[in-house]
């Protein structure tokens, strides 16, 4: 929906404040606004889609100029509160729900914050406390970074890249959490790649008052996972997914579908269409073609009249949108996914479309990887539960020995996630630490690269109700055996084809191997990391030519290593990192 920034405390300057709302200007092309405070600045960029006109522009205050907010997102049950608010008084003067939002902060303050269902970042300023209180949605579907500037005050934004619009602070390596990168393809938890730039954590929330500020937890996954007391019943199940995305059609303008064949994406489609049609959706074809879903989503979408657009890429586009998308991204695009992600978003507007459905978080919700069965008994037969821990280790720690000399992780994050789960049955426990790691990795993607396109990627499988109940139901019933997402299938039985039901699981990839032996990619590859490369500066130089040699002779199997190793050298030279 937007882009925020903020500038708390140290007399903050206009040209500050407007050279950070610059930077995230493609998050918000329809407006942009600035309240300056004493102490306090605060800027916004507006993607227009709910009450498009002057009510829902930001920053928003309230009458008397006490409260101020600028906010990212979308709440969708803000209409839920406005009965009561105008019992107390409130004279809304539009639809939005960022004015909902301003006046449920003014009166309840952070203890609405567990409440809230819907995708957002915010600032909300009291002018007459002198306090600012920011917060992360339940999940963590929209963004929001921070980190401290000179003379005290902080800078909080919604992309990395404003943060150093001011000067403040630079890009500087975190070289600590490399082999976290490297093993995972993504740093968990607050920390990023940059040195000194910290991430508001999911159902977080941040209280700044006088140039000191401290974070505070307002909700977490195993909370429900702890307290649930269902079993999946599919009616009861069948109406939560419906009503999720329901509620997420709340739009002015049109709203798309990121379609495939798989049976997320397939609820999407069958509960958005709704029996209406009209709906359009896009569907991403690999460049290499060895990754196609475009005949099953075409056909599973055409039965509940939802007409699907291929997208594809040629594979001289790769490198300029590798550039392109890492801008965006802020940190180094570890898997070329994020590239398919980014062609989706383009195709979507160019097609005038500022909303986009996706099926994202199903599979770490329902229980969709095959190895959460295989992982349970394996934990259950030896004691051992690391891989709570290593689940996500997508490359062997000998293959980054090579080129890069760390042997530990130094970040705690994800001991810390695994810890919290203790107690839970030993399916709930995977999807809960997947859940506040390996899922933030793929809605980091979304955000970014719908956001380059000025869409918002919007993702009902997240939805706090249907989230807090599925995550409260026995392990048992969503992954038994061979048997995964058990209670979703069972519940869609009769609204998906037979088909779509049965499919077997095929991961959302773009496998980057033929493309990186030869051709266009191949040659940038070279040009890039075999003469003279910034990441030479902390990579092992003869390493990484032995890693080109060894992919090229045929370890095919190298690929994802190579193509990481590109990621760090684009990005070290899209942001200038300082060592």
């Amino acid at each position: 929906m937007c882009g925020i920034a903020g500038i708390l405390g140290g007399a903050p300057r206009r040209e500050d404040l407007e050279a950070m709302v610059a930077e995230l200007r493609h998050r918000g092309p329809d407006g942009e606004g600035i309240h300056l405070g004493p102490d306090i600045g605060l800027g916004n960029t507006r993607l227009a889609i709910v009450e498009p006109g002057p009510a829902g522009s930001q920053p928003m205050q309230t009458p008397d100029g006490r409260y101020c907010l600028v906010y990212n997102g979308e709440l969708y049950n803000h209409l839920d509160f406005r009965p009561e608010l105008e019992r107390e008084g409130v004279r809304f003067r539009g639809r939005s729900d960022t004015e909902t939002l301003l006046w449920l902060l003014a009166r309840r303050g952070a203890a609405v914050l567990p409440h809230l269902n819907g995708i957002f970042a915010f600032l909300f300023h009291d002018a007459t406390e002198g306090t600012v209180l920011a917060a992360r949605d339940h999940l963590g579907v929209k963004p929001f970074y921070y980190a401290a500037g000179r003379d005290g005050r902080l800078l909080v934004a919604s992309e990395i890249k404003a943060l150093f619009a001011t000067g403040d602070v630079s890009p500087r390596l975190n070289r600590d959490d490399l082999l976290e990168l490297f093993l995972f393809h993504f740093i968990a938890g607050e920390r990023t790649a940059f040195a000194g730039v910290a991430e508001l954590l999911p159902g977080h929330c941040l209280h700044w008052k006088g140039g000191a500020w401290r974070t505070a937890e307002y909700w977490n996954p195993v909370t429900a996972a702890r307290n649930g007391n269902g079993r999946g019943e599919p009616e009861r199940l069948r109406e939560l997914a419906a009503s999720a995305v329901q509620r997420q059609l709340m739009a002015d303008v049109p709203v798309g579908i990121m379609s495939s064949g798989g049976l997320d994406s397939g609820i999407v489609t069958a509960f958005a269409a709704n029996g209406s049609g009209g709906r359009r959706g896009f569907c991403f074809r690999d460049p290499a073609n060895t990754y196609d879903e475009w005949e099953a989503a075409r056909t599973l979408s055409a039965g509940f009249g939802v007409e699907v657009e291929e997208v594809r890429i040629e594979s001289r586009e790769i490198p300029g949108m590798l550039e392109r998308a890492t801008r965006h991204y802020d940190e180094p695009l570890a898997r070329p996914h994020h590239l398919a992600a980014l062609a989706v978003a383009r195709a979507a507007r160019q097609a005038g479309l500022k909303v986009l459905l996706a099926g994202e978080g199903g599979d770490e919700v329902f229980g969709g990887y095959a190895r959460y069965a295989e992982f349970a008994r394996a934990m259950q037969a030896s004691g051992d539960f690391s891989p709570l821990v290593w689940a996500h280790n997508r490359v062997a720690q000998p293959r980054v020995a090579r080129f890069l000399r760390q042997d530990r992780l130094a970040n705690p994050f994800r001991e810390r996630c695994a810890a919290e789960t203790e107690g839970l049955d030993l399916v709930n426990r995977q999807l809960v630490a997947d859940q506040r790691t390996f899922l933030q990795h793929f809605l980091q993607r979304s955000d970014r690269m719908g956001m380059a396109e000025s869409v918002e990627i919007r993702v009902p499988l997240l939805d706090v109700p249907l989230v807090e109940y599925v995550n409260g139901l026995p392990g048992d019933t969503k992954v038994c055996g061979a048997q995964t997402k058990r209670c979703l299938k069972g519940a869609l039985d009769g609204v998906l084809p037979p088909g779509a039901l049965e499919r077997p699981k095929q991961p959302f990839e773009m496998p980057m191997a033929p493309l990186l032996r030869e051709g266009p990619v191949a040659a940038y590859t070279d040009d890039l990391l075999l003469d003279r490369p910034r990441c030479g500066e902390i990579l092992d130089l003869a390493g990484i030519a032995g890693l080109v040699r060894d992919f090229r002779a045929g370890q095919e199997d190298l690929w994802k290593v190579l193509w990481l190793v590109l990621a760090v050298e684009v990005w070290m030279r899209e942001f200038r990192v300082a060592i």
